[in-house]
C-alpha cells in the first residue's frame, strides 16, 4: 500500500472531478459566442435539412438577415446560421455539416467579413473547441500547417476549464463577493435563435444616429488589407464544395454605416477587398456578388458601425430576397455576377419577428412564473 502514490491518484481525481463538474455547468462556464458557435454547430446537423436557402457567416449575417422576411418571396424554408466573428474556416465546416446531413439549399448566401479575413485561426481560439470536431480540428492544423493549434484545441476539448479559464476565474471571483450568475442574456441569446430561425435580432440602439463610431471598428480598418492564406484556402473551398452541389451562391457584401464606409474606401481596405472578391468570383461561374456597401443605409439602422439593427435588417432581407429567389435562373443565364444593390428603401415587410430585447422580456416574466405553469 505503500507503494501506491495516492497524492498522485488524488490530484487525478481532484482534476477530473473538476473538469466534469465544469463541462456538466456549461451555462455557468461558457460566454454567449461559444454557447453562439455550439449551437450553430448543432444546427447545421438538425435544424436546416428542409431550407431552401441557407445563410452563412459572420454576426453580420447573424442579426443582417432576418429568415421570416425572405421566405415569402423565395417560398422555401430560410435558416440563419451566421455567427460572431464566423472565420472563413467555419462557413465551410457548418456548411460542409449541413449538406452531409441531408440539406440540399437552392441557393446559399455567404459573406465574409474583411476583418476576419485578415486574422489567423487563432484570432478565434476561445471559440473552436464548441464548434470542431476532432476530424475537423485534425483538418483545419493540416492545413495551416500548425500542430501547436492542433495540441491546443484537443486539450481543450479534453479540460474545459483551459477553454473557460477565464469564465471560470471570474465566475469564482464573483462568488467570493457574493454575486449570483445572470442567465437572462444567454437564455434571451438562445430564445430569440430558436424563434428566428437562427437568426438574432436586436432592437433599435436608444443613442441613434448620434452615437460615436466604436473604437473597435475603427480599430479594424486596417492601412492595408489582404487575405490570410489558410482563410484564403477555405474561401476557395467553400465555393468548390458548392459547385460540386450545383448550388448557386450569393456572396454578399453588407452595408456599413456611412462614416465607417467612408474610412473604409480613404485607407483603401474596401478597394483591397473588392479586387480580391472579383478575383475570387471569376473563377466560379456559380458566384455572384452582392455589393451593399454603397446602398446608403443610414446610420440610425445601426447599432454600432457595421450591426444592423431590427428595422435594417428586414429592409437588408427585404432587398435581398428577390436576388434569392433567382438565384439558380441566375446561374443557368450568366446573367451580371456583381450585382450593387439598390439604395435603401424603407420597405419593412410585415412578418412576425421577436428581437432579442423582446426575449429578454420574455425570459424576464417566465422567470416570475411558478414552476408548473412555465413552457419551454
Amino acid at each position: 500500500m505503500r507503494k501506491i502514490p495516492w497524492g498522485l491518484i488524488g490530484m487525478i481525481a481532484f482534476v477530473v472531478t473538476g473538469e466534469r463538474f465544469i463541462a456538466n455547468h456549461r451555462l455557468d462556464f461558457t460566454r454567449p459566442e461559444g454557447w453562439e458557435w455550439r449551437l450553430n454547430g448543432e444546427n447545421a446537423k438538425r435544424k436546416v435539412k428542409d431550407a431552401g436557402v441557407l445563410a452563412i457567416g459572420s454576426s453580420l449575417v447573424k442579426l443582417g438577415i432576418v429568415p421570416q422576411a425572405i421566405e415569402p418571396v423565395v417560398g422555401q424554408p430560410v435558416y440563419n446560421l451566421g455567427m460572431c466573428a464566423g472565420p472563413a474556416p467555419a462557413s465551410y465546416f457548418l456548411l460542409r455539416r449541413a449538406l452531409f446531413s441531408g440539406a440540399k439549399p437552392a441557393v446559399v448566401l455567404v459573406e465574409f467579413h474583411p476583418n476576419t479575413l485578415m486574422r489567423s485561426h487563432w484570432h478565434t481560439e476561445g471559440f473552436w473547441p464548441d464548434l470542431l470536431d476532432s476530424r475537423e480540428t485534425v483538418e483545419l492544423s493540416w492545413t495551416a500547417n500548425d500542430p501547436r493549434f492542433f495540441g491546443v484545441m484537443m486539450f481543450s476539448r479534453w479540460f474545459p476549464s483551459v477553454k473557460d479559464r477565464h469564465e471560470v476565474g471570474s465566475k469564482l471571483l464573483g462568488a467570493l463577493q457574493g454575486k449570483s450568475t445572470n442567465y437572462v442574456g444567454l437564455l434571451a441569446m438562445i430564445r430569440t435563435m430558436r424563434k428566428n430561425q437562427g437568426a438574432k435580432i436586436v432592437p433599435k440602439s436608444p443613442e441613434g444616429p448620434k452615437a460615436a463610431l466604436p473604437p473597435e471598428d475603427i480599430a479594424f480598418v486596417a492601412d492595408s488589407w489582404s487575405c490570410h492564406p489558410v482563410n484564403e484556402v477555405y474561401v476557395n473551398r467553400f465555393f468548390e464544395l458548392t459547385r460540386s452541389r450545383g448550388i448557386p451562391v450569393v456572396w454578399l457584401m453588407p452595408p456599413v454605416r456611412p462614416d465607417l464606409q467612408r474610412l473604409r474606401e480613404k485607407n483603401g481596405l474596401d478597394r483591397d477587398y473588392q479586387a480580391f472578391a472579383r478575383r475570387t468570383k471569376d473563377r466560379y461561374p456559380h458566384v455572384t456578388v452582392v455589393d451593399a456597401t454603397r446602398s446608403a443605409y443610414p446610420a440610425d439602422l445601426f447599432i454600432d458601425g457595421m450591426h444592423l439593427d431590427r428595422e435594417g435588417a428586414m429592409a437588408l432581407s427585404a432587398d435581398l430576397a428577390p436576388i434569392l429567389r433567382n438565384g439558380a435562373a441566375r446561374l443557368s443565364t450568366g446573367e451580371n455576377r456583381w450585382v450593387s444593390l439598390a439604395a435603401f428603401r424603407n420597405q419593412a415587410p410585415t412578418v412576425t419577428i421577436e428581437d432579442f430585447g423582446q426575449s429578454v422580456e420574455a425570459i424576464l416574466r417566465l422567470s416570475e412564473m411558478p414552476k408548473s405553469a412555465r413552457t419551454r
